[in-house]
């Protein structure tokens, strides 16, 4: 009898977390399938992001429920993003984002564009600016330069040519940095050592933190710590080559 009790406990419990997990998110689906539905551009960019990669779904910005197709039910607490209230409203929208995001939040909050949007300056730029509305996206180095120029550029509302060349020259350093740590993985990964393979595991870390280090204080536009921990980060990873080249694997 005990038998049997645990037995249907176990698939009751297997039933209550497969419909957990089953749960549907409808929005993009829905929003996709209608034409006349608003913001299919908007989805089409979360359908290629790492917001969906990582499942975060349109609910975690904007309110809703994704679990349904009724319209009044699936868009109940959704408001627009002209409402002071809304949590993707230009002025909010950063808080939204550090809600996930809490160390480049935390850096963010410390530069002179925070500052602006705290006064409901309508020039300071958002975490939008540059990363997009849902594509998540990593703007290159160039193009980074080209936002800061809008604002920072010759004859702009706040000239400061020396900014996009400043800011350009780090993120430049940074993909050059991510570019060796990418290709030094797989070595790692095929040395047979154990051991080695474990300390060399533990050098990529070292490695890596700073560079994380340097991207989160990057957040706040003053890069003279960003680049001392960048400086940290590419002289572990020659190291860390070094390492791997000057020991034959085994």
């Amino acid at each position: 009898m005990q038998r049997m009790l645990f037995v249907l406990g176990l698939a009751v419990l297997s039933a209550t977390l497969a419909g957990a997990q089953a749960q549907p998110n409808q929005c993009a689906e829905c929003h996709l399938a209608h034409a006349t539905a608003p913001g299919r551009g908007h989805v089409l960019d979360w359908e290629s992001s790492a917001h969906k990669r990582s499942e975060i779904g349109c609910e975690r910005c904007h309110g809703g429920n994704p679990a349904t197709h009724h319209v009044l039910r699936a868009h109940f607490g959704v408001t627009s993003l002209r409402n002071p209230a809304s949590p993707l409203n230009r002025r909010n929208v950063s808080v939204t984002c550090g809600t996930c995001h809490s160390g480049p939040y935390s850096a963010f909050q410390k530069s002179s564009h925070a500052a602006l949007l705290r006064r409901s300056d309508s020039r300071g730029p958002t975490c939008v600016t540059c990363h997009g509305e849902a594509a998540a996206q990593l703007l290159s180095p160039d193009a980074v330069a080209a936002e800061c120029n809008q604002c920072h550029g010759p004859g702009t509302r706040a000239p400061r040519p020396d900014r996009a060349a400043e800011i350009r020259q780090w993120l430049e350093r940074v993909r050059d940095v991510r570019a060796q740590l990418a290709a030094v993985r797989p070595m790692i990964d095929g040395v047979r050592d154990v051991g080695r393979q474990q300390r060399l595991r533990d050098a990529y870390r070292q490695a890596d933190a700073p560079l994380a280090q340097s991207v989160v204080s990057g957040h706040s536009f003053v890069f003279a710590d960003s680049n001392e921990r960048l400086n940290v980060a590419r002289q572990r990873t020659a190291a860390l080559y070094q390492s791997i080249i000057g020991v034959p694997s085994r």
